[in-house]
């Protein structure tokens, strides 16, 4: 089974460090990169898409390092990058027609390409308008229809789901928990809801560091008995609050129980990623 290991990766903005030595293993799954901005998500990025050089280390896609690849790594992913990059002239069948080509498609399996994504990310009915009147959610729909194109063995995703409404969001989770069965899927986002489902893989960035990595059940045991709701947070941390029948909740971290009044929760994903910053 094909993996990215990442070997002590290094990138340095004059003094500042984007990526500080980060090790870590991507495999066949949805493989969660979470972390604020700043934290050296998009830096790891650019550098596995080519868009940028690293100071150091090393991206191995199975015992080949990427760099050595060339345009044979860059043929194996797809990539919707944070930043749409949509040519506002082209109906979404020309677009999609032309990355199709630029893969290296012939017509008919070109034609059966673009028919195929299209029809994956519900926009079917729009392959005849241009995407200069596609509204943002559209648009990266149609990012997304581009990177399945050729069924690529490593799909990389920045933010994919800003200007998705529910619906969308939902449809894109179903899409990514079928491709991961047999790919690679590399999911960069802070907005931890749209993995929590999905992810089999969880990355956590801090600062250009890894501070945590793991499975989702892992990762969450690292908090258990330390996650308590109770309606007086006193001087404890507060992950969040809401209300319920009117009074006021406090979901609190502590390492003990808080307060006679306090009730211990199982911890989310939600939960460890605030925990972790």
């Amino acid at each position: 089974m094909e993996q990215l290991l990442v070997q002590q990766l290094t990138k340095q903005y004059g003094k500042v460090k984007g990526l500080d030595g980060v090790s870590f293993k991507l495999t066949v799954g949805v493989n969660a990169l979470l972390g604020p901005n700043g934290s050296g998500k998009s830096s790891f990025l650019r550098i596995l898409t080519g868009e940028l050089i690293q100071s150091g280390g090393n991206i191995l896609f199975g015992e080949n390092d990427i760099r050595n690849m060339g345009k044979n790594f860059r043929r194996r992913f797809g990539y919707v990058p944070q930043e749409l990059s949509i040519l506002p002239s082209f109906t979404l069948k020309e677009y999609l027609l032309y990355v199709a080509y630029l893969k290296g498609f012939q017509t008919n399996e070109a034609m059966s390409e673009m028919l195929d994504v299209a029809e994956r990310v519900n926009l079917s009915d729009s392959l005849n308008r241009k995407l200069g009147g596609f509204s943002g959610g559209m648009k990266r729909r149609a990012m997304i229809a581009q990177s399945l194109l050729g069924n690529p063995d490593i799909l990389i995703l920045d933010e994919p789901t800003a200007g998705l409404d529910p619906t969308q969001r939902l449809d894109l989770k179903n899409i990514l928990a079928c491709y991961g069965k047999e790919k690679i899927i590399i999911y960069s986002t802070h907005i931890v809801p749209d993995v929590e489902e999905i992810a089999t893989n969880l990355i956590y960035l801090k600062n250009g560091k890894v501070v945590a990595q793991g499975t989702p059940s892992s990762i969450k045991n690292i908090w258990q008995g330390q996650v308590w709701e109770t309606k007086e947070a006193g001087s404890n941390r507060i992950i969040r609050t809401y209300t319920k029948d009117q009074e006021t909740i406090y979901r609190v971290h502590s390492v003990k129980k808080p307060s006679d009044i306090a009730l211990e929760v199982s911890p989310n994903l939600e939960d460890c990623f605030s925990l972790f910053y």
